[in-house]
């Protein structure tokens, strides 16, 4: 996930970076986290990398002020149009 931010960042799309960050965090908040991380905290619950995955799907969602099952990303985002206005030049 954290190189998918690294991958938008890069392509300028900043904010939908910032979205990925707040979902892992707040997934994380909850400590239903995978194997690496439930031995490292106190009181966390272990559940499967699909399981972490759907709870960041739905915290995704409500970072991003959306609803749960909604589409992640907005399929404007791909237009053809968009990325063009909006492709970097560095």
């Amino acid at each position: 996930m954290l190189s998918g931010v690294m991958m938008f960042d890069f392509m300028g799309w900043k904010e939908v970076g910032q979205l990925i960050e707040a979902g892992i965090e707040r997934t994380i908040a909850q400590k239903r986290v995978t194997y690496d991380l439930e031995r490292m905290m106190e009181g966390a619950t272990k559940v499967t990398t699909s399981a972490f995955c759907d709870r960041h799907h739905r915290e995704y969602a409500v970072a991003g002020g959306g609803e749960v099952g909604a589409p992640l990303l907005s399929n404007e985002l791909f237009s053809t149009s968009y990325i063009q206005s909006n492709r970097r030049t560095d």
